[in-house]
């Protein structure tokens, strides 16, 4: 979901470069991907769901974007799933085909049941190998869809550490308020 392809991708489709304004800046491209990923965040959970998390003013395009990069990831999932199919079948119809040139020149008959047998294997698991190409199992199940946020949620980190900072200090004033007193009585 990281990778590369995945937010490239949807980072061109929206057209992230003019939305962040940085068509006329010299590398506007790589700084809008860099800028979309750092509005990117991904989780996984305790149950093994995995959390996306998109931040933008535009709550409606983060909701989008999120989806788009569930629909994406699903793409290039589903296209490795078939091309390790293709792969395999390929090289069991190579397989299948050596294994037919040696059955034209054995004349033993135990040899020629066994190459039939292993023919028969390969036969069988390219059949279920199609079968698989062809009805992929879902690479995704997608729980919920990302829907806008009617209030914006992208943490305030430099107000965390103002009110950390603040309460801190006054909760340590008031221990040494408590230590002064306990000495004074």
């Amino acid at each position: 979901m990281r990778s590369k392809e995945v937010l490239n991708v949807v980072a061109d489709s929206f057209n992230l470069v003019k939305h962040y304004s940085l068509d006329d800046v010299k590398n506007g491209r790589i700084k809008a991907y860099k800028k979309f990923r750092k509005h990117i965040e991904l989780t996984k959970t305790e149950y093994g769901e995995i959390r996306i998390r998109v931040w933008d003013k535009d709550s409606l395009l983060s909701a989008r974007l999120a989806n788009a990069i569930v629909s994406r990831t699903r793409e290039v999932s589903d296209k490795m799933f078939t091309g390790f199919y293709e792969q395999s079948i390929s090289r069991m119809m190579k397989e299948l085909s050596v294994k037919s040139e040696m059955l034209k020149t054995v004349t033993d008959s135990l040899q020629k049941r066994e190459l039939d047998n292993e023919s028969a294997i390969i036969r069988n698991r390219m059949s279920e190998y199609r079968v698989t190409q062809l009805n992929p199992p879902p690479s995704l199940f997608i729980l919920e869809r990302a829907e806008p946020s009617p209030i914006p949620d992208k943490p305030r980190i430099l107000l965390n550490i103002a009110v950390s900072f603040i309460l801190s200090s006054f909760c340590s004033l008031l221990w040494l308020a408590l230590i002064y007193a306990r000495k004074w009585s």
